[in-house]
């Protein structure tokens, strides 16, 4: 892919517009402040999407005292060449020397919903000699969508029938209950339950969860009965959410009302 500045100078991923320096003499963007272990390679928590990202280049050899170089920070999506301008930055050499730069990944682009999956970062480097250069690129992956998608995860799955007495219980102090599976990341997903007296409330973030805790399809979760006992015996029903690991939050679960007849 060819580049061009300013000036007009054309620069090419594998060789500077001089001939001098290659690629590998600038660094490429240094994601580790945001960016989560493990797989997806390169993953950014759910949460730091609304506020935008800074990476920074710490140390870099300034150009002399009066002369200029160009910094852009670009994006491509994966297995793309097609580069785009994020931010850049025009640094002019001081007699001080190499003063840090920030760039900015705006929260514009993280949220934006087409901008989902795995994407490269660079840096283009316009050299104030024209000897240019491109940096190697590092991965970011974007992840916005929820477990499950727009809909709610099917019902826990209970291997007994309403109503529930202290029979059911048996030696347990819990109920256990079955996670169907779910559409969407399979891999680092938690599950946070609750036990409810009648329906969902028309507020359900004041519902009081338990966990979270890893779960896979067909897990199992634990219902203490003290929860049970707490909601009182009637119509109740058990609920829950999926958490992947980006931190985006599924919707509740679809429930069953099941009676509840204890101490009777």
């Amino acid at each position: 892919m060819k580049c061009a500045d300013k000036k007009g100078r054309t620069l090419t991923a594998e060789k500077s517009a001089s001939g001098g320096a290659t690629p590998l003499d600038f660094p490429s963007p240094d994601v580790s402040d945001f960016v989560l272990p493990g797989e997806p390679v390169g993953l950014i928590p759910r949460a730091r999407l609304e506020s935008g990202l800074i990476v920074t280049i710490e140390s870099l050899v300034p150009p002399p005292v009066g002369e200029v170089d160009q910094i852009r920070l670009q994006y491509a999506r994966k297995n793309s060449d097609e580069w785009t301008t994020l931010d850049e930055r025009v640094v002019v050499g001081e007699p001080e020397g190499w003063k840090p730069q920030d760039f900015t990944i705006p929260s514009t682009f993280l949220v934006s919903a087409e901008n989902e999956g795995a994407f490269e970062l660079r840096y283009e480097h316009l050299h104030w000699a024209g000897n240019d250069s491109i940096s190697p690129s590092v991965r970011i992956h974007i992840d916005k969508v929820p477990p499950n998608g727009a809909f709610a995860p099917e019902r826990m799955v209970f291997d007994f029938s309403s109503p529930i007495t202290d029979a059911t219980f048996g030696e347990h102090d819990y109920l256990e209950a079955r996670i169907p599976p779910w559409a969407g990341d399979q891999v680092d997903v938690q599950v946070k339950f609750a036990w409810l007296k009648a329906e969902l409330p028309e507020g359900p973030g004041d519902v009081v969860q338990i966990g979270p805790f890893p779960i896979t399809p067909y897990g199992t979760v634990r219902i203490p009965k003290a929860q049970v006992i707490a909601a009182g015996n009637g119509r109740c029903c058990g609920i829950y959410v999926l958490i992947d690991k980006a931190g985006n939050i599924s919707r509740y679960s679809k429930y069953q009302l099941m009676d509840v007849a204890l101490n009777q």
